[in-house]
């Protein structure tokens, strides 16, 4: 069995289709194997935060560990080498600092090595408004590339905000009260207003 490029493009496909859509993810890649696991090196799989797995990256026994592990890293944010093998596989061996070693209880032989790197997606900010000042902005935001889009007031609506979304409310007065009752019920991760320190206390 060797690595199929035609799923390793499938699973770059679904990457790019979860960054677009602002969902966070994991990526697995096996680095080595040793048969009879049925993983192979170069094989990919991501992990979404419902824990659900998209591609291949070895049998039955793997899978369960990976998605567990996967959680912990997109927890943490940081990446991880993983070792996965029969117990007796580590016996005697040096195992670098940083690894993470975990025997699976299959009746199979075999071994892999896994690297776990959590991929954030980039915030999405939305902008209520049409000023130059909402212009600049946006234009700040395109430099860290994170994701940003200028809506005009009548446009904007609850169901384009999620619990991760930026919302900055700049209608210069023309319906800000009303532009935030929209954008509340969702929750947004931060909620702000362009106005003077005046306006911003009424």
């Amino acid at each position: 069995m060797s690595f199929n490029p035609v799923e390793g493009m499938g699973v770059m496909e679904r990457a790019v289709e979860l960054t677009n859509s602002g969902e966070s993810f994991v990526m697995a890649t096996v680095v080595w194997r040793q048969g009879p696991s049925s993983g192979q090196s170069g094989s990919r799989a991501i992990i979404t935060s419902d824990g659900k797995l998209h591609g291949w990256i070895g049998g039955a026994c793997a899978e369960p560990v990976l998605i567990r592990e996967s959680k912990k890293v997109m927890e943490s944010g940081k990446a991880q080498l993983i070792w996965l093998g029969q117990e007796a596989d580590f016996k005697g061996m040096h195992v670098p600092d940083g690894v993470l070693t975990v025997p699976m209880a299959c009746q199979s032989e075999g071994a892999l090595q896994i690297y776990v790197e959590p991929v954030q997606a980039s915030p999405q900010v939305i902008i209520v408004g049409r000023s130059p000042m909402a212009e600049t902005l946006k234009q700040l935001i395109e430099v860290l590339n994170w994701r940003v889009q200028i809506l005009d007031f009548a446009a904007f609506a609850t169901s384009m905000v999620s619990a991760s979304s930026f919302v900055i409310i700049a209608t210069q007065g023309h319906g800000d009260e009303e532009a935030t009752e929209i954008a509340l019920p969702a929750n947004p991760a931060y909620l702000g207003i362009v106005a003077s320190r005046k306006r911003g206390t009424a």
